[in-house]
């Protein structure tokens, strides 16, 4: 949306995907198909959407470039650190009360540990930078693996995790707002 890379949003139902996940690349999703092969894996996609976008969203300076990959480590944190108490719940030698007991510990350690550091030190990059971006002085890849991290976390989708959590960060804050209200996210 952002680079001006031609591509095509097919979103896949509940209902289609047993039917394609034996022949889908790795058994997973998303996909992407470029002139005929399949790549799999979100950074994988990611990192090639920023290199082909106009302008560039992966910069070709190496150390500008590790600088992104520092964020999309944190980005991996991020989802590492809230996909247990996800998947506790779908644990099928649990009760429910072992389920509720153990995801309010998870949560509660998720709400006043781990997510505070992990936006703490998102927080630190930006601020490192002070362009409002996390590499450069415009969008990379970086900020859009993160923003949509932040506005999720914020929606309430995880009981114990309050919708204020990202409040106490005012540069990431600033930079979700920011990507935000880009011309090309808003419309899409």
């Amino acid at each position: 949306v952002i680079g001006n890379v031609n591509w095509e949003d097919e979103r896949i139902g509940f209902d289609k995907w047993p039917s394609m996940k034996p022949n889908s690349r790795f058994g997973q999703l998303p996909q992407a198909n470029v002139d005929g092969l399949e790549i799999a894996q979100s950074d994988a996609i990611l990192r090639y959407v920023g290199k082909v976008a106009q302008p560039a969203l992966y910069p070709t300076d190496a150390l500008q470039a590790m600088r992104v990959d520092e964020v999309l480590g944190l980005s991996d944190e991020f989802q590492g650190a809230i996909r247990p108490s996800i998947y506790v719940s779908m644990d099928k030698t649990l009760s429910e009360e072992e389920k509720k007991a153990k995801v309010t510990a998870m949560r509660t350690e998720l709400r006043e540990v781990k997510l505070p550091k992990i936006l703490g030190d998102l927080e630190k990059l930006l601020q490192e930078n002070n362009t409002g971006f996390f590499v450069g002085n415009g969008v990379t890849i970086a900020d859009l693996a993160i923003v949509p991290q932040l506005r999720w976390i914020s929606k309430g989708v995880l009981d114990g995790i309050p919708t204020t959590i990202v409040d106490n960060f005012p540069l990431l804050v600033g930079l979700k707002n920011h990507v935000d209200n880009i011309e090309a996210v808003r419309q899409w």
